[in-house]
């Protein structure tokens, strides 16, 4: 028995008794076996999946162990997953992001750099619920680190193609595309491609193997065979291959980036971004984009704010040898990035690793010091129009030098929905969701406030959804 009792019970004994505790379990896994094999099985993929085997000889030369362990995890893990019954069928199910029908095989996943997530697989919401970002609904693993998926939105089907595509990095969220129609050619140039040789060749390899199931993939995601053509195109363009590895020139390299992204991405939501992010690139970061409604707005505001900020160390009066840091008086532009990254939710977009807008990286918790730079700058200069409106209590509350939980973004959710703005009170409750993440502290009471918010809106897919993810 476990914490002592009988000692001289042997495992077989113990092993009944706690199947005994667990009905409709046949057998029970110990952690020790399921870590055996997840090793193995990670060991396993590293070696077909390195530099030195991109070719099939090597993948065939491995592709029977790594499906014999695959099936040997499989077996052991689904005991402890089907623990939990499936909660019923809803007839919200067609609105709801659904996978299940495409099938990714190992090469699949070595050319998008990514594998899918179940359709009734809870633990990553989960995960999602304790990082402050329940509001994305996963459906793949990026590096079996990252997750992307779609955001959820009220009255927008999941299976929206407009919707945009997020990578999920603990409670940090950047955009990898702006409509999940592009999504696949752009993730995987940015997975893949961008960092110079090591991903073009095996991808060249493989692509007359895997080009139906991307393509699949792709489609059910929204997109169309012109966008996946676009980048087979691009992965056999030597020329663009060439210029991408020029790790020398910078300037030649981003604009090989351009190029590229023009071509999978050829929409005016991303062609009004990119151009702007070379602009701040290059040092001319002035007349940011006004569309605060499109997908890319946090991701301007973002790339403006990296390029606008500016520290000055002056001397502090009456201090021998002391300085301060001090901001100089804020642009137009400046204010307005400041003023967008400060509402919402403030996870996303809120910091990327680098000031490249090209592939940025969620970093979560390191996002905190740009967004209380962002509201600092605002509490000093904000316009009065902004003062008085529900969302400088977000403000107020990031710019404290107290440890900020989210409190204003919950009073400013509250306000907004009796003005009768309840899409924007929604946004309101995932920035509080982020803050409460980075203070560590439990997220539910945010998802149950997203989930009373879409009851009294009437908003019924979502309150479903919202009710039976915080029930797990």
């Amino acid at each position: 028995m476990r914490g002592g009792g009988t000692s001289a019970a042997s495992p077989s004994t113990s092993s009944k008794a706690e199947n005994s505790k667990a009905p409709g379990c046949s057998q029970l896994v110990s952690a020790s076996q399921f870590l055996r094999v997840s090793s193995t099985l990670h060991s396993v993929g590293e070696l077909v999946e390195g530099p030195s085997h991109p070719l099939d000889r090597e993948y065939s030369q491995h592709e029977g162990v790594l499906s014999a362990l695959t099936s040997e995890a499989t077996a052991l893990w689904r005991p402890l997953t089907n623990q939990r019954p499936v909660r019923h069928q809803r007839s919200a199910d067609a609105d709801m992001l659904d996978l299940d029908a495409i099938a990714l095989s190992y090469r699949s996943t070595v050319v998008a750099n990514l594998d899918l997530v179940g359709r009734w697989d809870r633990s990553r919401w989960r995960e999602h619920v304790a990082g402050g970002t329940w509001w994305i609904a996963p459906f793949a693993v990026h590096q079996n680190r990252w997750v992307l998926g779609k955001p959820l939105r009220p009255g927008v089907s999941l299976n929206d193609p407009t919707l945009p595509v997020l990578l999920v990095g603990g409670s940090g969220v950047v955009t990898v595309s702006s409509s999940a129609a592009t999504a696949l050619p752009t993730f995987m140039f940015r997975a893949c491609l961008r960092g110079g040789d090591h991903g073009w060749e095996p991808a060249r390899a493989y692509w007359d193997a895997v080009d139906a199931e991307l393509r699949s993939l792709h489609q059910a995601l929204g997109g169309t065979s012109e966008t996946l053509d676009a980048y087979r195109d691009v992965l056999f363009d030597d020329d663009l291959r060439r210029r991408n590895a020029n790790r020398r020139s910078l300037p030649e390299q981003r604009q090989c980036w351009t190029e590229i992204f023009e071509r999978l991405d050829p929409s005016p939501e991303n062609e009004i971004f990119r151009d702007y992010a070379l602009r701040c690139a290059g040092r001319n970061p002035s007349h940011m984009p006004t569309d605060s409604s499109s997908n890319l707005a946090r991701s301007l505001a973002m790339v403006a704010f990296n390029a606008l900020f500016r520290e000055e160390s002056v001397p502090v009066e009456g201090g021998i040898g002391r300085r301060s840091r001090v901001v100089p008086a804020p642009s137009s532009d400046l204010l307005e990035a400041a003023h967008r990254l400060c509402l919402g939710a403030s996870g996303l977009d809120g910091a990327y690793t680098r000031t490249d807008p090209f592939s940025p990286l969620p970093i979560g918790g390191d996002g905190v010091s740009t967004l209380r730079k962002a509201a600092r700058i605002l509490q000093g200069n904000g316009p009065a129009s902004w003062k008085r409106a529900p969302g400088w209590l977000c403000v107020d509350g990031m710019a404290s030098a107290e440890p900020y939980s989210g409190d204003g973004h919950i009073m400013a959710s509250e306000l907004l929905e009796e003005e009768g703005h309840a899409e924007a009170a929604f946004e309101m409750l995932k920035g509080a969701a982020y803050w409460r993440a980075n203070r560590e502290q439990p997220d539910g009471d945010t998802l149950r406030l997203g989930a009373q918010l879409a009851q009294r809106q009437g908003w019924t897919e979502l309150h479903d959804f919202l009710s039976e993810l915080s029930a797990d």
